[in-house]
Formats: structure tokens, sequence, C-alpha cells
């Protein structure tokens, strides 16, 4: 699964790229609104010289390690990182969600519910206007149905600093 937006990758570059055609038709609602190996072998070689291990100064600051340097910023890439997060990680989406979201999606269960049912979900055409997100969200069903729907979210930061989904409304639906 990817999220393709036109938010500025942490290189400073957007990323975007045209979307599949899809169904425009009602389909999978989101919930939200719903109510160590490498592979590589061993190496027999000794090295020659010996090797050191480059050190990393500390940060300055408290950092977040679960929450990417854009998105503890960018509401736009939040609701990307969300939906790129779906539907594998559903504890972590989960964490984005304020209490009133959660409530909206119709408590845990219900939100494990749908998402079991979906296999891949994306989030394109990204408008970032304060705390206001307007993206498209492409739903593809576990049955292999894709639709493509429309969405405006407020992202606000929680007690705790960190950025996350307070509300989030069918852009057809009223906020």
């Amino acid at each position: 699964m990817r999220a393709v937006a036109t938010v500025a990758a942490p290189s400073g570059r957007p990323e975007a790229a045209a979307p599949p055609a899809v169904s425009t038709t009602s389909g999978p609602t989101d919930p939200l609104v719903a109510g160590g190996d490498n592979g590589g072998g061993a190496d027999t070689a000794a090295p020659s010289t010996p090797t050191t291990t480059p050190r990393v100064a500390a940060p300055l600051s408290p950092v977040d390690p679960a929450v990417p340097p854009a998105a503890a910023a960018d509401p736009g890439a939040t609701v990307v990182n969300y939906y790129a997060s779906l539907p594998g990680d559903i504890d972590g989406a989960w964490a984005v969600l304020s209490d009133e979201a959660r409530e909206d999606s119709g408590g845990y269960d219900g939100y494990r519910r749908f998402w079991s049912g979906i296999r891949d979900v994306s989030a394109t055409d990204v408008d970032v206007d304060g705390s206001t997100v307007r993206a498209d969200i492409e739903f593809t069903t576990s049955s292999g149905r894709t639709t493509r729907e429309s969405y405006r979210f407020e992202v606000d930061r929680d007690d705790a600093g960190r950025l996350v989904i307070q509300r989030a409304q069918r852009s057809s639906d009223s906020m």
C-alpha cells in the first residue's frame, strides 16, 4: 500500500502520481466518518582496516520516534500517513484519532471490522488550509472493488502536542 499525495516529501520534492481510473460510485465509507537476517548471507572476507560506528548527536528536544518528522508539523502529512498505515497497522492508525473521531468510527470493534474488509487505501489530491485538510480517499475492498470519495479532515494537536485527526467528513456532508 502506498499513499500518493501532493505534499512535500522529506527531500523537499513533491510526491505526485496519476491515480488509476476508479469508480466514484458509493463504496466503502471510512469508519472514521461512519459513525535479524536480511538475506544477504555471511561475509567471509575480513576487513583490512578497523571500522568505527559513526555517532549521532542526541536531539536537543524530546522527539516521539513513532511520529515521522514531516507529520509532526504538517496536517496534510498526518492524513496521508494515517491512510498509508492502513489497513495493516490498525492500532497505529487508531492512535492518530482523537476521542471524538474514535467514537464517530463506531468504537474500536467497528473500526477493526471495517478495515478487515479493505485491501488497500490511499490519500490523493491533498490540500491543506490551516488545520483543515481536503483529500480524495481511494479504497480497494477485499473483493477488488475500488472507489474514490472526497473527505474533509480537521487536524489539531492533542494534549500531548501530537497532531491527531479530530474529525472527518465526506465532502458532500456538512461537518
